[in-house]
């Protein structure tokens, strides 16, 4: 299974932990899923002390193929997402 599919089958509250470029951890709760396998993956995920941060791994499909999902980061200081790194890893806590 790819990543892509692995995070398209999350589900809302399923806690998450994603390994970033090889050595970061990102992990938290899902609070959003949208997944159309023809043609996006976007997943929140919660886990900042800070509610006013926001963070999700997305990626796209482009000529038929998806683009490698990359975990991204909100701040209402910053204006827009920044990423903060490509997701090698993902592992979906078991309920």
């Amino acid at each position: 299974m790819t990543l892509v599919q692995t995070l398209g089958d999350v589900e809302l509250g399923e806690r998450i932990r994603m390994t970033v470029d090889g050595d970061s951890t990102i992990e938290g709760e899902a609070t959003l899923v949208d997944y159309d396998p023809e043609e996006r993956l976007r997943v929140e995920i919660d886990g900042e002390e800070d509610s006013r941060v926001r963070r999700d791994v997305r990626a796209d499909r482009k000529n038929g193929d998806w683009t490698t999902p990359k975990v991204r980061r909100y701040t209402p200081d910053q204006g827009d997402w920044a990423v903060r790194g490509v997701v090698t890893d993902v592992r979906i806590e078991e309920r």
